[in-house]
């Protein structure tokens, strides 16, 4: 299975194909399951506020597509879970849980 820095590399890659450069912040993984009980992977993706826009105005399936294949061309079979946020977004939860 991929490690965190290389589906950070595939998850880079797949945004910036549909985005400006330097748009994704950092990214974030945890295992996760399937509603079938199937491993995955939790993916959060911390974005500009820029390329969120630039991603809503795309097709939203792309990145989704773009990530799945590259794991799967690098053997993990782990379905991707993408979940997308800001920087701001992040802070908003973390002060709402205090």
């Amino acid at each position: 299975m991929l490690q965190e820095d290389q589906i950070a590399q595939i998850v880079t890659r797949a945004v910036e194909a549909n985005a400006a450069p330097n748009s994704v912040r950092r990214v974030m993984t945890e295992p996760a399951d399937t509603f079938e009980g199937e491993d995955a992977v939790r993916i959060t993706i911390v974005l500009t506020p820029d390329a969120v826009k630039q991603l809503a105005d795309g097709d939203p399936g792309d990145v989704f597509i773009r990530v799945w294949n590259e794991m799967r061309a690098a053997e993990d079979p782990r379905f991707p879970i993408l979940d997308y946020a800001t920087e701001a977004e992040l802070e908003d939860v973390g002060d709402s849980e205090s």
